[in-house]
């Protein structure tokens, strides 16, 4: 199981980004067409052991979440 960010969408793929199998921080290209209809840049998403793509819901509100309270203390 591999979970990823989707960072923005590049023509074709979508580019993520997650942790390689060395640990480090790594960008992958997903063709597009391989990634459920409705992700979109900043949702993370979940490759099962089957290849299958879903959207990790939980993890992707937890990041939103993050990101706002980042974004009150600075803007405040």
């Amino acid at each position: 199981m591999r979970k990823l960010v989707v960072e923005r969408f590049d023509g074709k793929y979508a580019i993520c980004e997650g942790e390689g199998k060395d640990g480090e921080v790594r960008k992958f290209a997903i063709p597009a067409e391989e990634v459920p209809s409705d992700v979109k840049a900043g949702v993370c998403i979940i490759i099962n052991d089957d290849g299958e793509i879903i959207i990790d819901e939980a993890e992707t509100q937890l990041r939103r979440e993050e990101v706002r309270a980042k974004e009150n203390k600075l803007f405040k």
